[in-house]
């Protein structure tokens, strides 16, 4: 009997989206499914038949309470649906309200072209950008991130699904914040690489998922592609690159979410007792989030 197949497109900067995305697929495969991730780049990966999967998962990192620019380029690619269920999953540093109305545009696309969302799951993850998070909140977000995805699994699974909905006035903050599409454009045009640092291993030529960075006359060149996801400034392995009018927030070195979570000398239990203005808000997200799930069992 041919198994049941579930595809997971997703854009990932520094590697958030990823990794949860590897949580939900990890936990479908457990429950016998046939998973296929794609990740979202230039070029598009193409969709030949969303008929042929029970469920299609469409992931993103926030961007300025928004979808990424080049995730709502991919949309226009997508193919029509007459029965497949969508689910999203999107990451943040941070619990903001506003953060849900990130997916609006895309839970509209999708619903004009025939899925049906059933599901919209907000998993808190590190920043990329401003500050780097201490491994112990790092260490406790990757396992909480962990626990839920099994949950939005078991009930997509099951069938029970919720009703996404968006209100009004977090979206009206949303629409104005898309100027952040041309924000990035800007900012990408003044990204620099050090001359003194960089020793164009390309790395992040190759791994920018717009093409926004060349090497053109030995010299690390960038234009206006950029959709601000941090890949490259986060990843260069000389901290090598000045990202524009945002150089003072990067964030570098990527975390290792393995060598984190499995560092038994990290403490497990930093939203328990924290007392930091900024985590005692993610350990109240987390306990609604508990408290929820206990009044709905």
């Amino acid at each position: 009997m041919e198994k049941e197949k579930v595809l997971i497109l997703l854009f990932s900067g520094t590697g958030n989206t990823r990794a949860v995305g590897a949580m939900i697929a990890g936990h479908f495969r457990d429950k016998g499914f046939s998973v296929e991730t794609l990740e979202i780049k230039n070029p598009f990966p193409e969709i030949k038949d969303p008929d042929d999967y029970r469920f299609i998962g469409f992931g993103y990192p926030v961007h300025a309470f928004n979808i990424p620019r080049i995730f709502r380029r991919f949309l226009a690619t997508l193919p029509k649906t007459s029965k497949a269920k969508a689910f999203i999953f999107k990451t943040a540093g941070e619990p903001l309200a506003f953060n849900s109305a990130s997916s609006f545009v895309l839970a509209r696309t999708l619903r004009k072209k025939g899925y049906e969302v059933v599901s919209d799951a907000l998993f808190l993850m590190p920043y990329n950008i401003m500050f780097r998070f201490p491994d112990p909140a790092v260490k406790a977000m990757v396992r909480k991130a962990e626990d839920m995805s099994a949950k939005l699994v078991e009930n997509l699974v099951r069938g029970k699904y919720e009703k996404v909905r968006f209100k009004k006035r977090y979206l009206l903050v949303a629409t104005i914040l898309r100027i952040q599409y041309l924000g990035a454009s800007l900012n990408g045009m003044l990204c620099r690489a050090d001359g003194k640092k960089c020793n164009r291993c390309l790395k992040c030529v190759r791994s920018c998922p717009t093409g926004n960075i060349a090497l053109r006359n030995g010299k690390i060149k960038f234009s206006g592609k950029c959709t601000m996801c941090m890949r490259c400034t986060m990843m260069c392995p000389n901290d090598a690159i000045r990202f524009g009018l945002l150089n003072r927030w990067k964030v570098n070195g990527r975390y290792d979410f393995e060598r984190i979570v499995n560092d038994d000398a990290i403490p497990d239990d930093f939203f328990e007792e924290t007392q930091s203005r900024f985590f005692r808000w993610h350990r109240k997200y987390y306990h609604d989030l508990e408290e929820k799930e206990k009044s709905e069992s």
